[in-house]
């Protein structure tokens, strides 16, 4: 009995980890490496989201799929998105920093 209470458990817990009908935000760069000349180019490959909204790194936003950005120098870029899969109810992030040389 005690060897079954473990295992309930233990799957509760691998199931409140990752639920399947979840978004996953996830962002992906157009590229590996930038240079200042370059413009940054980020697509979101989420999973299992209906919405996004962007905030880039000068703070302005964006609900596009694939967002780009002209960098004013070298330095650490940071990108953030939100992916919702309900109008933004609950929403779920994540943040990309690329570095610029």
């Amino acid at each position: 009995m005690k060897q079954l209470a473990i295992l309930l458990i233990v799957l509760f817990g691998l199931y409140a980890c990752d639920r399947p009908g979840e978004p996953d935000a996830r962002i992906c760069p157009g590229k590996d490496s930038y240079k200042t000349t370059d413009t940054i180019k980020m697509i979101n490959c989420s999973l299992r989201s209906q919405k996004q909204r962007w905030v880039l790194p000068d703070g302005t936003q964006s609900t596009d799929n694939e967002v780009f950005y002209i960098p004013n120098g070298a330095g650490v870029y940071n990108f953030t998105i939100y992916v919702s899969d309900d109008d933004f109810v609950n929403e779920y992030a994540t943040t990309l920093g690329v570095i610029v040389q």
